[in-house]
Protein backbone atom coordinates (compact mmCIF):
# COMPACT_ATOMS: atom_id res chain seq x y z
CA UNK A 1 0.00 0.00 0.00
CA UNK A 2 1.39 3.47 -0.79
CA UNK A 3 0.27 6.90 -0.42
CA UNK A 4 0.56 9.76 -2.85
CA UNK A 5 -0.69 13.12 -3.36
CA UNK A 6 -3.38 12.86 -6.19
CA UNK A 7 -3.43 14.55 -9.48
CA UNK A 8 -5.55 15.58 -11.88
CA UNK A 9 -5.13 12.51 -13.79
CA UNK A 10 -7.03 10.61 -10.91
CA UNK A 11 -10.21 12.09 -11.31
CA UNK A 12 -11.49 9.43 -13.41
CA UNK A 13 -10.70 6.87 -10.76
CA UNK A 14 -11.53 8.96 -7.56
CA UNK A 15 -15.16 9.97 -9.11
CA UNK A 16 -15.72 5.71 -9.35
CA UNK A 17 -13.91 5.66 -5.90
CA UNK A 18 -16.83 8.05 -4.71
CA UNK A 19 -19.89 6.43 -6.14
CA UNK A 20 -19.22 3.41 -4.78
CA UNK A 21 -18.49 4.62 -0.71
CA UNK A 22 -22.05 5.69 0.08
CA UNK A 23 -21.71 7.82 3.55
CA UNK A 24 -23.54 8.11 6.52
CA UNK A 25 -25.20 5.47 8.75
CA UNK A 26 -28.97 6.11 9.63
CA UNK A 27 -29.28 8.60 6.03
CA UNK A 28 -26.92 7.64 3.44
CA UNK A 29 -26.51 9.66 0.57
CA UNK A 30 -24.55 8.40 -2.27
CA UNK A 31 -22.11 11.26 -3.49
CA UNK A 32 -21.19 12.73 -7.10
CA UNK A 33 -18.81 15.13 -7.91
CA UNK A 34 -18.88 14.57 -11.86
CA UNK A 35 -17.16 15.80 -13.65
CA UNK A 36 -14.72 17.49 -11.41
CA UNK A 37 -13.78 15.33 -8.09
CA UNK A 38 -11.21 18.70 -6.80
CA UNK A 39 -14.33 21.36 -7.33
CA UNK A 40 -14.59 20.29 -3.67
CA UNK A 41 -11.28 21.58 -2.94
CA UNK A 42 -11.27 24.17 -5.76
CA UNK A 43 -12.20 26.84 -3.07
CA UNK A 44 -9.43 26.52 -0.63
CA UNK A 45 -6.28 29.02 -1.34
CA UNK A 46 -4.13 25.79 -1.00
CA UNK A 47 -5.25 22.32 -0.84
CA UNK A 48 -3.73 18.48 -1.05
CA UNK A 49 -5.74 15.46 -2.10
CA UNK A 50 -3.84 12.37 -0.96
CA UNK A 51 -4.82 9.21 -2.33
CA UNK A 52 -3.59 5.20 -1.14
CA UNK A 53 -3.47 2.73 -4.31
CA UNK A 54 -2.67 -0.98 -4.27
CA UNK A 55 -1.15 -2.33 -6.95
CA UNK A 56 -1.88 0.38 -8.75
CA UNK A 57 -5.03 0.85 -8.36
CA UNK A 58 -7.15 3.75 -6.04
CA UNK A 59 -8.34 2.77 -2.58
CA UNK A 60 -8.69 5.38 -0.54
CA UNK A 61 -8.70 9.12 -0.22
CA UNK A 62 -8.10 11.81 1.97
CA UNK A 63 -7.68 16.11 1.88
CA UNK A 64 -6.62 19.01 3.81
CA UNK A 65 -6.18 22.49 3.46
CA UNK A 66 -3.81 24.51 5.59
CA UNK A 67 -5.13 27.70 6.67
CA UNK A 68 -4.96 30.06 9.56
CA UNK A 69 -7.55 30.81 11.97
CA UNK A 70 -7.99 33.55 14.92
CA UNK A 71 -8.81 31.53 18.31
CA UNK A 72 -9.18 34.17 21.15
CA UNK A 73 -7.23 36.80 18.60
CA UNK A 74 -4.37 34.79 17.91
CA UNK A 75 -3.52 33.74 14.34
CA UNK A 76 -3.32 29.95 14.33
CA UNK A 77 -2.17 27.93 11.74
CA UNK A 78 -4.19 24.98 11.18
CA UNK A 79 -5.36 22.27 8.69
CA UNK A 80 -8.68 21.64 7.96
CA UNK A 81 -9.08 17.89 6.85
CA UNK A 82 -12.35 16.43 4.70
CA UNK A 83 -12.75 14.05 1.86
CA UNK A 84 -12.19 10.43 3.88
CA UNK A 85 -12.90 7.58 1.14
CA UNK A 86 -12.06 4.21 1.83
CA UNK A 87 -13.42 1.11 -0.86
CA UNK A 88 -16.01 -0.48 0.72
CA UNK A 89 -14.25 -3.73 -0.49
CA UNK A 90 -11.06 -2.35 1.59
CA UNK A 91 -12.09 -1.48 5.03
CA UNK A 92 -10.88 -2.26 8.20
CA UNK A 93 -7.23 -2.41 6.93
CA UNK A 94 -6.31 0.54 8.11
CA UNK A 95 -6.15 2.45 5.12
CA UNK A 96 -7.92 5.74 6.71
CA UNK A 97 -5.52 5.87 9.56
CA UNK A 98 -2.54 5.57 6.85
CA UNK A 99 -4.30 8.83 5.30
CA UNK A 100 -4.49 10.25 8.20
CA UNK A 101 -0.68 9.66 9.05
CA UNK A 102 0.33 10.88 6.21
CA UNK A 103 -1.55 14.01 6.60
CA UNK A 104 -0.03 14.48 9.81
CA UNK A 105 3.40 13.81 8.87
CA UNK A 106 3.05 16.81 5.77
CA UNK A 107 1.64 19.28 7.84
CA UNK A 108 3.74 18.51 11.52
CA UNK A 109 6.25 21.62 10.92
CA UNK A 110 4.11 24.47 9.91
CA UNK A 111 0.80 23.37 11.47
CA UNK A 112 -0.03 23.39 15.28
CA UNK A 113 -4.02 22.29 14.92
CA UNK A 114 -5.81 19.64 12.99
CA UNK A 115 -9.46 20.23 12.65
CA UNK A 116 -12.20 17.82 10.88
CA UNK A 117 -15.75 17.85 11.05
CA UNK A 118 -18.47 14.69 11.37
CA UNK A 119 -22.20 14.38 10.93
CA UNK A 120 -23.94 12.85 14.39
CA UNK A 121 -24.71 9.63 12.53
CA UNK A 122 -21.23 8.82 11.14
CA UNK A 123 -20.18 6.47 14.10
CA UNK A 124 -17.29 4.54 12.45
CA UNK A 125 -15.81 8.10 12.10
CA UNK A 126 -16.43 8.98 15.44
CA UNK A 127 -14.70 6.08 16.62
CA UNK A 128 -11.66 6.51 14.00
CA UNK A 129 -10.99 10.01 14.92
CA UNK A 130 -11.13 9.32 18.66
CA UNK A 131 -8.47 6.61 18.43
CA UNK A 132 -6.43 8.77 16.51
CA UNK A 133 -5.99 11.69 19.25
CA UNK A 134 -8.71 14.03 17.77
CA UNK A 135 -11.41 15.52 20.45
CA UNK A 136 -14.90 17.15 20.22
CA UNK A 137 -15.22 20.28 20.84
CA UNK A 138 -18.21 21.96 19.63
CA UNK A 139 -21.69 20.83 18.47
CA UNK A 140 -22.85 22.02 15.48
CA UNK A 141 -25.73 22.40 13.42
CA UNK A 142 -26.77 22.22 9.13
CA UNK A 143 -29.76 24.41 8.82
CA UNK A 144 -31.83 23.52 5.76
CA UNK A 145 -34.43 25.72 4.93
CA UNK A 146 -37.32 24.04 2.62
CA UNK A 147 -38.32 26.02 -0.34
CA UNK A 148 -41.83 24.73 -0.90
CA UNK A 149 -44.33 27.95 -0.91
CA UNK A 150 -44.32 31.49 -1.75
CA UNK A 151 -42.88 33.78 0.99
CA UNK A 152 -44.38 37.38 1.82
CA UNK A 153 -41.71 40.26 1.54
CA UNK A 154 -42.25 43.34 3.57
CA UNK A 155 -39.46 45.16 1.83
CA UNK A 156 -38.79 43.88 -1.91
CA UNK A 157 -37.91 47.60 -3.25
CA UNK A 158 -35.18 47.70 -0.91
CA UNK A 159 -33.58 44.41 -2.36
CA UNK A 160 -31.09 44.32 -5.49
CA UNK A 161 -27.86 42.71 -6.60
CA UNK A 162 -24.74 43.53 -4.97
CA UNK A 163 -22.46 45.77 -7.15
CA UNK A 164 -18.87 46.59 -6.93
CA UNK A 165 -19.10 49.16 -4.98
CA UNK A 166 -21.16 47.13 -2.19
CA UNK A 167 -17.82 45.05 -1.27
CA UNK A 168 -16.58 47.62 1.35
CA UNK A 169 -20.05 47.91 3.14
CA UNK A 170 -20.40 43.89 2.97
CA UNK A 171 -16.89 43.43 3.85
CA UNK A 172 -18.19 45.50 6.97
CA UNK A 173 -21.10 43.60 7.88
CA UNK A 174 -19.29 40.24 7.86
CA UNK A 175 -16.54 41.49 9.69
CA UNK A 176 -19.10 43.28 12.71
CA UNK A 177 -21.37 39.97 12.41
CA UNK A 178 -19.09 37.84 12.93
CA UNK A 179 -16.46 39.72 15.50
CA UNK A 180 -16.51 37.44 18.19
CA UNK A 181 -16.06 33.88 16.51
CA UNK A 182 -13.40 31.60 16.98
CA UNK A 183 -12.00 30.71 13.55
CA UNK A 184 -13.22 33.94 11.82
CA UNK A 185 -10.84 36.20 10.30
CA UNK A 186 -11.52 39.65 9.56
CA UNK A 187 -11.67 40.51 6.09
CA UNK A 188 -10.33 43.18 3.59
CA UNK A 189 -12.17 43.69 0.80
CA UNK A 190 -9.53 41.95 -1.51
CA UNK A 191 -9.39 38.74 0.71
CA UNK A 192 -13.03 38.63 0.10
CA UNK A 193 -12.91 39.02 -3.59
CA UNK A 194 -10.41 36.48 -3.62
CA UNK A 195 -12.48 34.03 -1.66
CA UNK A 196 -15.71 34.07 -3.59
CA UNK A 197 -13.52 34.22 -6.73
CA UNK A 198 -12.11 30.54 -5.97
CA UNK A 199 -15.57 29.58 -5.76
CA UNK A 200 -16.19 26.68 -8.48
CA UNK A 201 -19.70 27.63 -10.08
CA UNK A 202 -20.24 30.83 -8.21
CA UNK A 203 -21.29 34.11 -9.40
CA UNK A 204 -21.00 37.40 -7.47
CA UNK A 205 -23.98 38.48 -9.24
CA UNK A 206 -25.81 35.62 -6.58
CA UNK A 207 -25.49 38.23 -4.26
CA UNK A 208 -27.94 40.52 -3.14
CA UNK A 209 -27.91 43.09 -0.85
CA UNK A 210 -30.58 44.98 1.63
CA UNK A 211 -30.27 48.51 0.78
CA UNK A 212 -32.15 51.12 3.42
CA UNK A 213 -29.58 54.56 2.92
CA UNK A 214 -26.45 52.17 2.69
CA UNK A 215 -26.48 48.30 2.61
CA UNK A 216 -27.34 46.69 5.88
CA UNK A 217 -27.67 43.08 5.32
CA UNK A 218 -25.93 40.73 2.50
CA UNK A 219 -27.00 37.35 1.12
CA UNK A 220 -25.69 34.87 -1.43
CA UNK A 221 -26.50 31.62 -2.64
CA UNK A 222 -24.28 28.70 -4.15
CA UNK A 223 -25.67 26.53 -6.48
CA UNK A 224 -23.60 23.03 -4.83
CA UNK A 225 -25.38 20.54 -7.16
CA UNK A 226 -23.09 21.86 -9.57
CA UNK A 227 -20.02 21.00 -7.19
CA UNK A 228 -21.17 17.45 -5.51
CA UNK A 229 -24.78 15.83 -6.25
CA UNK A 230 -26.10 14.12 -2.95
CA UNK A 231 -28.57 11.03 -3.69
CA UNK A 232 -30.62 10.01 -1.18
CA UNK A 233 -29.79 5.89 -0.95
CA UNK A 234 -31.47 5.12 2.33
CA UNK A 235 -33.12 7.30 4.95
CA UNK A 236 -33.63 6.84 8.83
CA UNK A 237 -36.78 6.37 10.57
CA UNK A 238 -37.25 10.15 11.13
CA UNK A 239 -36.96 11.02 8.21
CA UNK A 240 -39.83 8.06 6.65
CA UNK A 241 -41.94 9.65 9.46
CA UNK A 242 -41.36 12.60 8.08
CA UNK A 243 -42.16 11.89 4.43
CA UNK A 244 -45.23 9.97 5.96
CA UNK A 245 -46.49 12.64 7.20
CA UNK A 246 -45.58 15.30 4.92
CA UNK A 247 -47.38 13.37 2.79
CA UNK A 248 -50.45 13.28 4.35
CA UNK A 249 -50.10 16.58 4.95
CA UNK A 250 -50.11 17.62 1.59
CA UNK A 251 -53.41 16.89 0.64
CA UNK A 252 -54.48 19.79 2.62
CA UNK A 253 -51.56 22.23 2.77
CA UNK A 254 -48.43 23.54 0.92
CA UNK A 255 -45.70 21.51 2.53
CA UNK A 256 -41.99 20.92 1.80
CA UNK A 257 -41.03 17.71 0.00
CA UNK A 258 -38.88 14.99 1.09
CA UNK A 259 -37.02 12.91 -1.63
CA UNK A 260 -37.73 9.84 -2.41
CA UNK A 261 -34.97 6.97 -1.94
CA UNK A 262 -32.54 7.00 -5.07
CA UNK A 263 -33.96 10.57 -5.55
CA UNK A 264 -31.38 13.35 -5.73
CA UNK A 265 -31.25 16.00 -3.31
CA UNK A 266 -31.20 19.55 -4.67
CA UNK A 267 -29.10 22.14 -2.56
CA UNK A 268 -27.57 25.34 -2.37
CA UNK A 269 -25.61 27.34 0.57
CA UNK A 270 -26.42 30.50 2.03
CA UNK A 271 -22.93 32.70 1.42
CA UNK A 272 -22.14 34.85 2.14
CA UNK A 273 -24.84 35.76 5.31
CA UNK A 274 -25.12 38.41 7.42
CA UNK A 275 -26.73 41.72 8.78
CA UNK A 276 -26.94 44.57 10.76
CA UNK A 277 -30.76 43.72 11.86
CA UNK A 278 -32.13 40.27 11.57
CA UNK A 279 -35.03 42.31 10.26
CA UNK A 280 -33.07 43.35 6.98
CA UNK A 281 -31.41 39.84 6.69
CA UNK A 282 -35.25 37.76 7.44
CA UNK A 283 -36.03 39.69 4.08
CA UNK A 284 -33.13 38.53 2.21
CA UNK A 285 -33.55 34.73 3.19
CA UNK A 286 -37.29 35.17 2.21
CA UNK A 287 -36.60 36.69 -1.82
CA UNK A 288 -33.78 33.57 -2.45
CA UNK A 289 -36.73 31.06 -0.74
CA UNK A 290 -39.13 32.37 -3.64
CA UNK A 291 -36.08 32.18 -6.39
CA UNK A 292 -35.55 28.75 -5.37
CA UNK A 293 -38.90 27.30 -5.18
CA UNK A 294 -39.26 28.48 -8.63
CA UNK A 295 -36.22 26.83 -9.75
CA UNK A 296 -37.27 23.92 -8.18
CA UNK A 297 -34.57 23.59 -5.08
CA UNK A 298 -35.20 21.44 -2.19
CA UNK A 299 -33.10 23.00 0.14
CA UNK A 300 -31.14 26.02 1.12
CA UNK A 301 -28.65 25.24 4.07
CA UNK A 302 -26.43 26.90 6.20
CA UNK A 303 -23.82 25.39 8.71
CA UNK A 304 -23.89 27.13 12.06
CA UNK A 305 -23.09 27.01 15.62
CA UNK A 306 -26.84 26.94 16.84
CA UNK A 307 -25.50 29.15 19.69
CA UNK A 308 -24.93 32.63 17.67
CA UNK A 309 -26.96 34.79 16.14
CA UNK A 310 -27.32 33.24 12.87
CA UNK A 311 -29.18 29.93 14.59
CA UNK A 312 -31.84 32.54 16.21
CA UNK A 313 -32.16 34.26 12.92
CA UNK A 314 -32.90 31.34 10.52
CA UNK A 315 -35.42 29.41 13.28
CA UNK A 316 -38.23 31.26 11.96
CA UNK A 317 -38.13 29.33 8.52
CA UNK A 318 -39.29 26.01 8.41
CA UNK A 319 -35.92 23.50 7.90
CA UNK A 320 -34.53 20.66 8.27
CA UNK A 321 -31.30 19.94 10.68
CA UNK A 322 -28.29 18.27 10.30
CA UNK A 323 -26.14 17.47 12.92
CA UNK A 324 -22.54 17.52 12.83
CA UNK A 325 -19.69 18.06 15.74
CA UNK A 326 -16.07 19.56 15.32
CA UNK A 327 -12.78 17.53 16.45
CA UNK A 328 -9.64 19.18 16.61
CA UNK A 329 -6.18 17.52 17.24
CA UNK A 330 -2.86 19.09 18.33
CA UNK A 331 0.30 18.39 17.00
CA UNK A 332 2.31 21.01 18.80
CA UNK A 333 2.57 22.36 22.84
CA UNK A 334 -0.48 24.12 22.11
CA UNK A 335 -3.60 22.44 24.07
CA UNK A 336 -6.68 21.56 21.95
CA UNK A 337 -9.14 24.49 23.16
CA UNK A 338 -12.23 24.92 25.14
CA UNK A 339 -14.92 25.89 22.79
CA UNK A 340 -17.81 24.87 25.14
CA UNK A 341 -18.77 28.52 25.60
CA UNK A 342 -18.02 30.23 22.76
CA UNK A 343 -18.85 31.08 19.47
CA UNK A 344 -17.42 29.48 16.12
CA UNK A 345 -17.67 30.27 12.84
CA UNK A 346 -18.43 27.98 10.32
CA UNK A 347 -16.76 28.34 6.51
CA UNK A 348 -19.65 26.64 4.39
CA UNK A 349 -16.48 25.38 2.15
CA UNK A 350 -15.63 23.01 5.60
CA UNK A 351 -18.64 21.15 5.17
Amino acid sequence: MEVREATEDDNGALLELQRKSPMGTNLVLRLDSSPDFFARSRPYEDWHVLVATEDGKIVGSAAYAPKEVLIDGEPVKTAYEYGFIVDPERRRRGIASMLQEQIEERVRDDVGLLHLNITEDNLPSVSLFTKLGFKMVKECRAYMLMAYREQRLVDEARIRGMIQADVADVVSILNHFYRDHIFYRPLTAEDFLRYYRRLPYFDMQNVLVYDDEGVKACLGYWDYNKVMKFAVERYNWRLRTLSAILKVAGLFAEMPRVPRQGEQLSNWYFTPIACRDPKELSELVKYILNKALKERVDFISTPLDPGGPLASILSAFRRNEGKFSWYMKSLSHRPVPDLSDKKLYVDVVDV
